[in-house]
């Protein structure tokens, strides 16, 4: 993997609290402190772009808290509500949502 710092958020951004990153370019999201010594990566499926509808929320219990909560979402949310999103899984069959999570 080549790193990309273009695309990385600091992690100090309070922008990124309580935000859902919605159509995703690429099929890494990177995150980390200001330096980029300790980067996080969260690589979701194996295509370049993951499907539409993945998303990656971040979240804190509030903006002083000393840490983000970072999740890879594999539909939108309410999905079950409104019906778009959903991954359907018939009787007998197999799904999955692969995601890796790297430090580097």
């Amino acid at each position: 993997m080549e790193k990309d710092r273009e695309a990385c958020h600091d992690m100090a951004d309070t922008a990124l609290l309580d935000r859902i990153h919605w159509e995703l370019r690429h099929n890494r999201v990177s995150f980390g402190p200001r330096g980029g010594e300790e980067d996080m990566h969260i690589i979701i499926g194996s295509d370049p772009v993951p499907p539409k509808g993945n998303a990656v929320v971040t979240w804190s219990e509030s903006a002083d808290a000393p840490y983000y909560c970072v999740e890879p979402w594999m539909g939108p949310p309410n999905a079950a509500e409104h019906g778009k999103g959903l991954h359907w899984v018939g009787p007998g069959e197999e799904g999955a949502f692969t995601v890796q999570v790297s430090l580097y």
